[in-house]
């Protein structure tokens, strides 16, 4: 990335990483079905707009889906001569960004490209948005300025239970942290075991570094047993946290809620991306706030900008599927989103997991004919593992 592109996100950078992860995903969302369906949804249920910078929008989610879906169109017809009807559906419940939202909306739809926007409140048109999509493929925003009875997953549950529906819920860590700390107040517990249930009561304690992720990980599973809880296309979700400006502290987390292993392995890639973003954001905006502090210019240009991995390599899930000498088994994409919904993790972090027990003897991959230095296993042919030790 260049510094040049945070302008319109200056004091708002994390969006910039948001949308990054949103544009990836969206593209490879796109790109994939394009090729077999008809029609495309895409919903975003808290529009805007809000706080941009541009005229021509492309510093919202909005804004940047409606790119993304313009130029997958003209992909899948021009390369594989595929005509996909795309309709997008934006909702915005305050009258002044509403307005504006009508504008834009007025100046992109088109007849393969349909665009329509609602001026209503997200909380009371869930179903009749389920009836929008139908039974086609749709992926919706849920990325609201609250949380208070709209990412709760019984309020979700008509989008959830849609087999062909993904969705990715801003999880505001930031205010549902506050919140947790105040959950003796009879209104606050409330709203809190919307999101999270009775199981609340056993999260850990405030200051415990456990707390965070547990309680991620809670709303997660409460989002799994209020949808599809079970069978070949059961609902499965995975997180990614997109962190302060300048920080390592989570903001908030986007999660992705799928049907599909597909969903979960693509999403995943797109993830590890924008971790990659978010290392190069984190350095421009500490850089940009030293030159501030100092009034020296920075030391480095736009290329040398570091994008450190920051990544795990994760072993114990390898150890865990394999659990004795003597094991072997088939990894396809189905092991492969298992793993990453369990431990919430970057593909990359498995495989340098798995490369290590390699190395170390522990595994082996009986259908590699020579050793990698990337993968340790090719998912997408299926290989066999084996444990030796």
């Amino acid at each position: 990335m260049k510094q040049s592109d945070l302008v319109p996100y200056a004091g708002r950078e994390q969006g910039f990483v948001k949308h990054q992860l949103l544009s990836a995903y969206l593209q490879r969302f796109v790109m994939i079905l394009g090729q077999h369906c008809p029609r495309i949804v895409y919903v975003d249920a808290f529009a805007g707009p809000w706080e941009s910078a541009t005229d021509d929008y492309r510093d919202t989610s909005f804004g940047q889906a409606v790119r993304i879906m313009r130029a997958c169109q003209e992909q899948l017809e021009e390369k594989l001569h595929k005509r996909v009807r795309f309709d997008a559906l934006f909702i915005e419940k305050s009258p002044a960004a509403f307005a504006k939202l009508e504008v834009f909306v007025a100046n992109e739809k088109g007849p393969e490209f349909n665009i329509s926007a609602w001026h209503d409140d997200f909380q009371n048109c869930v179903t009749r948005i389920a009836d929008f999509i139908g039974s086609d493929f749709a992926f919706v925003l849920i990325d609201p300025l609250g949380w208070k009875g709209i990412i709760s997953p019984s309020a979700l549950a008509p989008l959830l239970k849609k087999r062909r529906v993904e969705v990715l819920i801003n999880y505001m860590w930031k205010f549902l942290s506050m919140a947790v700390g105040h959950q003796h107040e009879a209104a606050q517990l409330s709203n809190l075991k919307e999101i999270f249930g009775e199981g609340l009561a056993e999260a850990p304690l405030a200051g415990d570094p456990d707390r965070e992720c547990w309680l991620l990980n809670l709303y997660r599973k409460r989002l799994v047993e209020s949808s599809v809880a079970s069978g070949a296309e059961r609902t499965r979700s995975v997180s990614f946290p997109v962190q302060y400006p300048g920080s390592t502290t989570s903001k908030y987390f986007l999660v992705h809620v799928t049907h599909h292993d597909l969903g979960v392995i693509k999403f995943a890639e797109a993830s590890e991306k924008a971790h990659e973003t978010q290392q190069s954001v984190r350095f421009c905006v500490i850089q940009q706030r030293r030159e501030k502090k100092t009034g020296n210019g920075d030391l480095f240009s736009d290329q040398d900008a570091p994008s450190e991995a920051g990544q795990e390599a994760l072993e114990q899930p390898w150890l865990e599927l394999l659990p004795v000498a003597g094991c072997e088994m088939c990894i396809g994409q189905p092991e492969m989103a298992e793993m990453i919904e369990r431990n919430n993790c970057f593909i990359g972090e498995l495989q340098r997991g798995l490369l290590n027990l390699q190395k170390q003897g522990v595994i082996v991959n009986l259908d590699m004919k020579r050793a990698r230095s990337k993968n340790g296993v090719n998912f997408d042919k299926t290989e066999r593992l084996k444990r030796l030790v």
